[in-house]
């Protein structure tokens, strides 16, 4: 086999349709941190586990890493500006959004949780796996929230396709 190029693989991953997210946290001082994600997948049902992957290069990096919970907001055809408000480095992520706190037990663990989301999971750090130039977090699914299928609204997915947004036909 011969060995490929950064671009022959960008260029081969890119034919494979993802939908698009955003992942929030809390740094260590508490402040909130978000990013645009398109790496992520379900693992098990049960225990309920979901994985994505964080660059080592992305400034979010350590507060990811460092992490003991966050949560996946899976994007509607609608919010393409949120998408690239979050994937945007040095914008205030947050400013203006309506937001509420991550509780697990009834505390607040200080995780924003995004409103208007199609689905939202609510995750607990399992597993941190260095993989290359990224790293692999591992979630356990603690709770839910979905859109309902009636509010067409937000019943569609923003997908990412060759390095730009789609949206199914219906």
């Amino acid at each position: 086999m011969n060995a490929i190029s950064r671009e022959q693989y960008r260029h081969a991953m890119g034919r494979f349709a993802t939908g698009v997210t955003i992942v929030t946290t809390a740094d260590s001082a508490g402040d909130p941190v978000g990013m645009t994600v398109n790496s992520f997948s379900s693992v098990s049902l049960e225990p309920p586990l979901v994985l994505w992957s964080v660059g080592q290069q992305s400034p979010e990096y350590e507060a990811f890493c460092q992490c003991r919970y966050f949560a996946i907001h899976v994007l509607n055809d609608q919010q393409q500006q949120l998408s690239n408000r979050f994937a945007t480095p040095g914008e205030d992520k947050f400013a203006a959004l309506d937001t509420r706190e991550m509780k697990v037990d009834g505390q607040s663990v200080g995780v924003p949780l995004l409103a208007d989301m199609m689905a939202s999971l609510h995750c607990r750090i399992e597993q941190n796996h260095a993989a290359g130039d990224h790293n692999i977090l591992v979630g356990r699914v603690l709770s839910v929230n979905v859109a309902a299928e009636s509010d067409k609204q937000h019943y569609a997915p923003l997908l990412y396709f060759a390095g730009d947004y789609g949206r199914i036909a219906r």
